[in-house]
């Protein structure tokens, strides 16, 4: 019986899935790639999976089947980055964070790594903050920005050190005019800076032999399945020196963290993982892999209602209230059905809905207001606190409840007390 679109594309999904931990599942998109391909070019394409045992990559290869993953990764994924995104956790990571960790511990060389780096802008503002780190404090720095990432086409540009003005959109600190020079309609990155930088092809599913100081991940693992988040994070736990520092994207990482990371925030600035190499990642694993299957059972049970649920037994109303919210969170750990930007508005829906059975539940507007200033909805992220916190100010007997009878995070006290 000849297969489907439909039947094509959950293959190549989670062939996908399983190289590289990507959920690329935009069902319509799948369709619209698959329908450019005869059925024996397709058929080939699943022979080549069954056949193929080695890593994976994206590669500028004019092989028909490289060619195709090159397509499938270009139509369904959001790979956007540019210079100097997020400023104010990138100063606070190197000015503050590191600066420290500089001046009560000198080293030798500093190793920096920009794990899923796009086209580079991450990198050369790293190795750009770090030059003006060494030049106003430390003299005597030795540092290298390394960047990786699954598509080589991506490396290649990133090596070029060229970039389209789409590439600088927020402002830039006066300094960066040193390093980045505006000619010709495209901004250049000087070769001073470049020598301080490599790029490499990579899949974060593969573990490195390399050591780091230093290590971002910023909006990748948003992509990720949380099975296999929890396999990078420990790939990048072997990676990290003793006191190494982690930096994600806001909200990206939660229960997957390994316990050898202990969890550091900064008030109204940032919140990065610190690497104690004395504590043992191997249990935190075990209990995360339990923890996954549990919520993927309680997955299958259904998909939560879009319209609110009607609570008859007042009662009842906050066992029940509790049971669904729960129900909910699993919901959203597991919730590897649909493909970003659709993940982001499936979590925003689910999230609506836990903050409606539960108009007390800071855990979810939380998680909202960080899931929405994260895609740049900041208005909307500080509606969301503000309602909070009046419920809270009204009610304080709340988060006394939160502290004594659910696991409480310090990230929450915080995100009560500090403006967005």
């Amino acid at each position: 019986m000849q297969m489907s679109s439909r039947d094509y594309a959950l293959q190549f999904q989670n062939y996908l899935e399983e190289k590289t931990g990507l959920i690329l599942s935009n069902q319509a998109k799948w369709e619209e790639l698959i329908k450019k391909y005869s059925t024996l070019e397709l058929e080939s394409f699943l022979e080549r999976i069954q056949q193929t045992s080695s890593n994976f990559s994206l590669s500028n290869n004019s092989d028909s089947f490289e060619l195709f993953w090159q397509k499938a990764y270009q139509l369904l994924n959001i790979s956007e980055t540019y210079f100097y995104r997020d400023p104010e956790q990138l100063d606070t990571i190197i000015f503050d964070v590191l600066a420290a960790q500089i001046q009560s511990s000198p080293k030798t060389k500093l190793r920096v790594w920009s794990a899923g780096c796009s086209k580079g802008e991450e990198v050369y503002t790293l190795a750009i903050l770090l030059q003006i780190l060494k030049e106003s404090r430390f003299p005597e720095l030795d540092f290298s920005v390394k960047g990786t990432d699954i598509q080589v086409p991506s490396i290649q540009w990133a090596k070029q050190g060229k970039y389209e003005p789409y590439s600088v959109r927020s402002d830039l600190p006066s300094y960066f005019k040193r390093f980045l020079e505006f000619k010709k309609g495209n901004y250049f990155i000087h070769p001073m800076i470049q020598k301080l930088v490599s790029f490499h092809s990579s899949n974060l599913l593969e573990p490195t032999q390399d050591k780091y100081h230093l290590i971002f991940c910023r909006n990748v693992m948003i992509y990720l399945s949380d099975r296999q988040k929890v396999k990078i994070l420990n790939h990048f736990s072997n990676a990290l020196l003793p006191n190494g520092i982690l930096v994600t994207g806001h909200s990206e990482v939660g229960s997957q963290l390994p316990n050898c990371f202990s969890t550091r925030h900064i008030p109204k600035k940032t919140t990065y993982y610190l690497f104690d190499e004395s504590k043992d990642s191997k249990n935190s694993r075990e209990a995360i892999d339990i923890l996954t299957q549990e919520a993927l059972f309680v997955s299958k049970l259904g998909k939560i209602p879009e319209s609110p649920l009607t609570i008859i037994n007042k009662d009842t109303q906050t066992s029940k209230r509790d049971l669904k919210s729960n129900q909910i969170f699993k919901i959203l750990e597991q919730d590897t059905t649909v493909s970003y930007p659709e993940s982001i508005e499936s979590k925003m829906r689910l999230l609506k809905q836990a903050i409606y059975l539960d108009p007390e539940d800071i855990h979810s507007y939380y998680e909202l207001s960080s899931l929405l200033w994260e895609i740049g909805e900041r208005e909307q992220a500080k509606i969301y606190q503000t309602r909070i916190r009046v419920l809270v100010k009204n009610n304080p007997i709340v988060v006394d409840k939160w502290k004594e009878t659910k696991e409480w995070n310090l990230e929450w006290e915080a995100y009560l007390n500090e403006d967005l």
